[in-house]
């Protein structure tokens, strides 16, 4: 099975009880016909979302690890028309690029708030390089652990501007997990 679809069916089973954590249902049924506005000021849709795989060690091994992040994002209508509220990484999955296995470990027993992510509407040439960018993540564990041949230099600088795209997008989740990926990050940064 793919290590996508290895993570994904443990979020879709963990995730249920990590949010419950957080959502409380509204006090009274929505009613369609009332004018005044169901949703209160302080209601958060909270979601789950993953970061892509960050190596353990850079330059990555062939029998190093990929680190996927699993984080929380809300939504507050009512509040912030053009952010998201985050949560810090409640869990981790560490990826073997040798066999792919993937181990699942819970961070913390709640939820801790860890900020606020600004977002803009993606231009089309942004929308493109977002779809560019999620295949090649998804090619990551291929690549990294040397079955899809070793990475030329093209697709490893596809791989420093997606990874830069993604932290630009991310910068609240992406300053939470620098320091466990120092090497990496100072990789993908540009050289000023």
């Amino acid at each position: 099975m793919p290590v996508k679809s290895t993570i994904e069916q443990i979020l879709a089973a963990e995730w249920p009880a990590v949010k419950r954590q957080w959502w409380s249902p509204p006090a009274a049924p929505f009613d369609p016909r009332s004018l005044v506005d169901p949703m209160p000021e302080d209601f958060i849709s909270w979601d789950h979302r993953l970061t892509p795989g960050f190596p353990s060690l850079w330059p990555c091994l062939p029998n190093g690890e990929l680190i996927y992040y699993a984080w929380a994002a809300g939504l507050q209508p009512r509040v912030l028309t053009d952010a998201v509220r985050t949560t810090l990484p409640w869990a981790r999955f560490n990826v073997s690029l040798s066999d792919g296995k993937v181990q699942y470990e819970r961070l913390g027993e709640k939820l801790e708030m860890g900020g606020v992510q600004g977002f803009w509407p993606l231009s089309p040439a942004e929308s493109a390089f977002f779809g560019e960018a999620r295949t090649l993540f998804d090619e990551c564990p291929a690549v990294l652990s040397g079955q899809a041949g070793p990475p030329d230099d093209t697709w490893l600088e596809r791989a420093k501007r997606s990874y830069r795209f993604w932290i630009e997008c991310n910068g609240t989740i992406a300053q939470r997990i620098r320091k466990a990926h120092d090497s990496f990050f100072a990789w993908v940064e540009p050289v000023s």
